[in-house]
């Protein structure tokens, strides 16, 4: 049995911890959604420090080789060229594999691809000749 002091601090106890604890679990519940919506994404970006602008050209020369259809280049390409641009990597997912990785470092564009390997793209300037 437990004596009426202990039982009163046990019962002050609960009935803080409960509205704390609804509260976490709507939070949390408010705070997983967005991350299980933005895991259906096919293209996250990866944070990598070397954020740059690719040209939409080289873009789709360097998607193409990495073995990516015309038709996918569409459907990717401008989500790969934001996270390359905002966050200087970028991850292709097809289904629950991730299909490429790409990443910028000094001044070159490395990729990783499921079909064709990995291989690197050394980037220009944007507006300089050659």
């Amino acid at each position: 049995m437990m004596r009426p002091a202990a039982r009163t601090k046990l019962a002050s106890c609960i009935v803080t911890l409960v509205p704390v604890l609804a509260v976490t679990g709507c939070t949390t519940t408010a705070t997983l959604a967005p991350n299980v919506a933005r895991s259906k994404q096919t293209v996250m970006p990866v944070v990598n420090g070397e954020a740059t602008f690719v040209e939409p050209g080289l873009l789709a020369h360097v998607m193409l080789r990495a073995g990516f259809t015309s038709e996918e280049i569409l459907e990717h390409g401008p989500g790969v060229a934001e996270a390359l641009a905002t966050s200087g990597a970028a991850q292709v997912r097809q289904g629950k594999a991730v299909s490429a990785l790409m990443a910028i470092q000094s001044g070159q564009l490395i990729v990783t691809s499921l079909e064709r390997g990995t291989f690197v793209v050394p980037l220009r300037a944007p507006g300089s000749s050659g």
